[in-house]
């Protein structure tokens, strides 16, 4: 609908003699004159409601800013605490592995190893619960194996005493 053509209430008003504090917020984009969009219902019979909308125009925002300085501030300091959050995570998960590869290298050395905590994710206690588990495997064989050489030695000690 052209702006000039557009009348209101019951056709006899032209939109452009409305007040201007009624059409100034919604209607009137003063030299940029965009085409206004008008719905016509029919509410009762020679009555109609009509809604007027302007177009929005894809030249208006050409020239706007898209972040101010106030909103890169903001997704600056939204992204450092994000950082710092993540890091305090990691940390958090890394450490119950720092601890079985710990245990791990000082079993390659010595077989004597405490048992490692389980904590974490449960993967990692999955993970932990099995090295714990094989660390009491191989102090149960190690004990076996002690007790059977030392079986095996006073097996062995009593027919050389009787031979000397």
């Amino acid at each position: 609908t052209q702006r000039d053509k557009l009348k209101v209430f019951n056709n006899e008003l032209p939109i452009d003699e409305l007040p201007l504090l009624w059409a100034h917020y919604s209607l009137s984009f003063g030299d940029l004159n965009p085409p206004i969009l008008v719905m016509q219902v029919e509410v009762a019979q020679n009555e109609w409601f009509y809604l007027a909308a302007v177009l929005p125009a894809p030249y208006i925002n050409l020239e706007t800013n898209y972040f101010e300085l106030r909103q890169w501030l903001t997704l600056l300091l939204s992204a450092l605490m994000l950082l710092l959050c993540t890091w305090f995570i990691v940390r958090k998960e890394i450490q119950p592995i720092r601890e079985l590869a710990k245990a791990a290298t000082l079993m390659s050395s010595r077989l004597d190893v405490p048992e490692v905590s389980e904590r974490g994710s449960n993967e990692l206690k999955a993970a932990v619960r099995a090295f714990n588990k094989m660390n009491r495997r191989i102090d149960s064989h190690i004990k076996d194996r002690e007790m059977l050489f030392s079986a095996i030695s006073h097996d062995l000690k009593t027919p050389i005493a009787c031979l000397k």
